[in-house]
């Protein structure tokens, strides 16, 4: 009876330590399912940030939503022109040569010449890559147009102009 007792007990042990087992595996799994939130490309995000001095009705904020939906793959698709001009090799070494000059206090033009230097572009890729940063160019200020063109007058006039310091973007 004693030994009876005993098998019971180390087979009820042995399935509650099974189910335990699978309990805690259940929420690892599912953790490695879902898939981290994609940062979206530089250039991409950019023409939708607005200063946090600026609120948006819930209007506007469908409207900008509307938009983001419309312009984000035609964004995605002009900056991928400008990436595939790069060779991989030259990619790392743009985001060195960028992270150097950065650290060295270059902007603007400045840091994109560093980095154009860095990068030894063959004339033919010089050509390539300024066509499609200009295309990118272009759909980013238009993509901005229309995003403040959504914008009431006061709301237009807590945009930062060039020249003056930058609101921190949402």
């Amino acid at each position: 009876m004693l030994k009876s007792m005993i098998m019971t007990t180390c087979r009820l042990s042995l399935v509650v330590a099974i189910v335990c087992g699978v309990i805690v595996s259940l929420p690892v799994d599912a953790q490695e399912d879902a898939k981290p939130a994609k940062k979206p490309a530089q250039g991409v995000a950019q023409p939708f940030n607005l200063p946090d001095s600026i609120k948006l009705t819930d209007e506007q904020t469908k409207k900008l939503e509307a938009l983001k939906k419309e312009a984000t793959p035609k964004l995605e698709a002009a900056v991928k022109k400008v990436d595939d001009v790069l060779t991989k090799d030259q990619k790392k070494t743009r985001k060195t040569a960028s992270d150097t000059a950065k650290a060295a206090g270059k902007k603007g033009k400045e840091l994109k010449e560093a980095v154009n230097e860095a990068l030894k572009l063959s004339d033919e890729q010089k050509a390539s890559l300024a066509k499609a940063e200009k295309e990118l160019a272009d759909l980013q200020k238009a993509t901005r147009e229309q995003v403040v063109a959504m914008l009431t007058d006061e709301q237009k006039a807590n945009l930062p102009t060039p020249g003056k310091k930058k609101a921190k973007a949402k």
